[in-house]
């Protein structure tokens, strides 16, 4: 069976798939204090973006939800932090609250269905938030956190934290973290901080001894070996950064090697910095105030995620097969009661205003815009799929949908995990 072009025609003509940098910068005179810029890194262009509800308090930190591609927005509130998420609507944004949480935010990083949040604090530490809201927990208690990198499908997060003189944790270092095990996967290695600077970023390298990309405030790059011994080695940058000029570094996409960095007022650009010759490249325009972070533009690649997780008395297990190319199909199934009619909704959304995600009858919740529903009877095995014609021409890449499968029944609606598509290369 196929859901024909024609029911998402109308919507899916609107999406222009625009995968730009966002900066996240301080403006002088604290009205607004807080601004975002997006960054063409073809052409370096800039496109400041609307303002939004707590743009009077201090930027900290921006980061792309890995489910919808969403901006979650980190601003100081005196000594908390706050978590926002900011939704397009019209020619502004609308502004939900994600958390609220002790210290100051120093690094966000998506994490699947949640949020991964560093505390820059001598009690400070890494938290898991809901990316949709929710109680902040408290995953790892260590102390001057500054930096985070997550990978797709994975429980652990490489951190990096600052030495500095007069508090508990006077050595800088880098350690990978299993959320599953609340373990050190590897490490932690800790290194001096002679010159009292701060770890800005922290990239893993895939080469055969462990080692760790890392960026720091003074505008200066080392790579660590942990395992080996507790000196860096230094990165030259070539043309040379200036002092100051690395406020942020994030990969370039979840397993990329080269540094996306973000300079404070000292070097207000976006750049990419090779790991292995120390190469500089621009990618921006001069940016307005004093940049403090960067959230990568998201590659235009195909990708089917699950998120959530099936719900109710049915269990309803989800799956897909194919890649969501242009011309190509994808086949969405689930498994189920034998013989019974299931609903498979889909949409052009995860987060509508005031309405998505919607608790059901029974209490699940149902995670996607209802945009369109298919009846799909099981087979004598349980197992039924619809399969999506992806249309054809590059048009449509980065164009989302989003989906999941519904039983009703007088007891309440069961849901399955729900998925999100990427449209891409």
């Amino acid at each position: 069976m196929r859901i024909t072009t024609c029911l998402f025609g109308a919507a899916l003509a609107a999406q222009t798939p625009s995968l730009p940098h966002v900066v996240l910068t301080e403006l002088p005179g604290g009205s607004p204090a807080a601004a975002l810029v997006e960054v063409d890194p073809s052409t370096g262009a800039l496109t400041p973006l609307p303002r939004f509800s707590s743009d009077l308090l201090r930027p900290l930190a921006v980061a792309f939800d890995a489910i919808d591609g969403g901006l979650l927005v980190a601003l100081a509130n005196g000594a908390q932090s706050e978590l926002v998420r900011l939704e397009r609507f019209g020619a502004g944004f609308a502004e939900f609250p994600i958390a609220t949480l002790p210290g100051e935010v120093a690094a966000l990083a998506a994490f699947g269905d949640d949020l991964l949040v560093a505390i820059d604090d001598t009690a400070g530490g890494l938290y898991r938030v809901p990316r949709r809201g929710g109680a902040p927990a408290a995953v790892l208690t260590q102390g001057n956190l500054t930096a985070a990198q997550t990978y797709p499908a994975s429980s652990v997060v490489q951190l990096a934290w600052t030495g500095r003189a007069g508090t508990p944790v006077t050595a800088s270092g880098t350690g990978l973290w299993d959320l599953a095990t609340a373990a050190w996967a590897f490490g932690p290695y800790t290194f001096a901080n002679p010159n009292g600077v701060d770890v800005t970023g922290v990239i893993d390298m895939p080469t055969a001894v462990p080692r760790q990309f890392l960026s720091f405030s003074d505008g200066t790059f080392a790579m660590f070996a942990g395992i080996i011994g507790p000196s860096l080695q230094p990165v030259p940058t070539s043309p040379a950064v200036p002092a100051g000029g690395a406020a942020a570094m994030q990969p370039q996409s979840p397993f990329s090697v080269a540094g996306i960095v973000v300079g404070g007022a000292a070097f207000p650009f976006v750049y990419e910095v090779d790991p292995f010759s120390g190469a500089v490249t621009n990618q921006s325009a001069a940016l307005p105030g004093d940049p403090v972070d960067v959230a990568p533009g998201r590659a235009l690649t195909a990708e089917v995620v699950f998120y959530g997780a099936a719900c109710g008395g049915v269990g309803l297990g989800a799956s897909s097969s194919g890649l969501p190319q242009p011309g190509a199909t994808v086949t969405l199934g689930v498994s189920g009661p034998p013989a019974t009619p299931l609903f498979l909704v889909g949409g052009l959304s995860d987060f509508a205003l005031a309405q998505i995600p919607a608790v059901l009858p029974g209490g699940c919740a149902l995670e996607v815009s209802p945009d369109v529903a298919t009846l799909v009877f099981t087979d004598g095995l349980g197992n039924a799929g619809l399969t999506l014609a992806v249309p054809a021409g590059p048009g449509w890449l980065g164009t989302m949908l989003y989906f999941q499968w519904l039983h009703f029944a007088a007891a309440g609606i069961s849901t399955s995990a729900a998925n999100a598509i990427r449209i891409g290369s």
